[in-house]
């Protein structure tokens, strides 16, 4: 996120000054954003800053753009490693999956519009609608700023990365995830402050005070319910971590199989709980999504919108194990750990390989 200022900088120095340093600093920082996101870290400032040069027939700058491999050499160096994987994988997601279920166009562009006011330009803490309001008037201000200053192009700027992300994030065939715009929410937060010094900075003023103390008040209530998250909630890591040790603490045996369901087939929290787990209990050897005398299935509970997909079907049709638990954890927040001893065949029987999606993380 710290990157994206200085990348913003460079971008905006060299447009001003054709100043070959500034132009190796955008390249080279550009790749290092390209590891975090690739629309906001290179396409955007590479197109246009080589129209640029181009148009004032800085045409040795071309160079400079080879800087590129040198952050981008992790990329380079992993995929000869791992036989093109990464090269692979691109090929399978240009060309589509047929078996993959795609949003509609209409839903991708409905939920970058949302996104805009929401993620984009986070203002309001737990106020989605409120957020939006202001998202858009604090906007507004700044495109006025853009089409009115013409000496300070940093507003134009700024919204040609902000528009243009979302235009090239339509390549996606997914709805965008709050951490796909982190890195260049800086940059927005530092449009938005900017604005103090316009000739709307009365105005400003008073919707800053406004949004600081709304989210002064919204931060005492989420610590008040604090009690009520740590520890408890799905999105407390305390609770994964009560999670693993109820599962490496519920026997005395000295191995044991498992296998982690969720709705979201990664199951990435429960799955790093019990590899955390594992670290911390050495005297004991747990195999993931493998089947052994005793085997643990973990659980969460179905999603509230839709109640009907939960882990029974799972645990019989793609893990095979069709018989009650020995014994049952059950959690307040609907977890649960169900302990299986199982015969030699019951072993032997084979599972969906597919459901170990593993665990991949860069």
């Amino acid at each position: 996120m710290m990157l994206m200022p200085l990348f913003f900088y460079t971008f905006i120095q060299y447009i001003k000054t054709l100043n070959a340093k500034y132009l190796a600093s955008n390249v080279f920082l550009g790749g290092m954003l390209i590891q975090f996101e690739i629309a906001y870290g290179g396409p955007l400032s590479f197109i246009f800053l080589l129209f640029v040069l181009l148009k004032n027939k800085k045409f040795l700058h071309i160079l400079l753009f080879g800087l590129i491999l040198i952050p981008l050499s992790t990329y380079i160096m992993f995929d000869l490693r791992h036989n093109f994987m990464l090269l692979k994988s691109l090929q399978v997601y240009m060309k589509g999956n047929p078996q993959e279920h795609y949003v509609s166009i209409l839903s991708i562009i409905k939920n970058r519009f949302e996104y805009m006011t929401s993620s984009a330009v986070p203002l309001l803490w737990d106020l989605p609608n409120s957020n939006k309001i202001l998202a858009v008037l604090v906007l507004g201000f700044l495109l006025k700023l853009a089409s009115f200053n013409k000496v300070d192009n940093k507003y134009k700027y700024f919204f040609y990365f902000f528009f243009g992300y979302f235009l090239f994030s339509l390549t996606n065939r997914y709805y965008l995830l709050s951490q796909h715009f982190l890195g260049f929410i800086p940059i927005v937060i530092m449009m938005i402050a900017s604005l103090v010094t316009s000739r709307y900075a009365k105005y400003i003023v008073i919707l800053f005070l406004f949004i600081m103390l709304n989210n002064e008040v919204e931060a005492i209530k989420f610590v008040a319910a604090s009690n009520n998250i740590i520890g408890f909630a799905e999105r407390s890591w305390k609770f994964y971590d009560t999670l693993s040790q109820k599962a490496f603490t519920a026997g005395s045996e000295k191995e044991f199989g498992y296998f982690v369901w969720t709705p979201d087939k990664f199951a990435y929290s429960p799955r790093y709980a019990m590899v955390y787990g594992q670290k911390t209990h050495p005297d004991k050897i747990a195999y993931s999504f493998t089947k052994k005398p005793v085997t643990y299935l973990v659980m969460a509970p179905p999603p509230k919108e839709d109640p009907w997909v939960d882990g029974k079907f799972w645990k019989v049709h793609s893990i095979v194990i069709d018989k009650k638990p020995v014994s049952v954890i059950s959690f307040p927040n609907g977890y649960r750990i169900d302990r299986y001893e199982l015969t030699d065949k019951e072993v032997a029987t084979p599972f969906d390989p597919t459901q170990d999606m593993g665990i991949h993380f860069r």
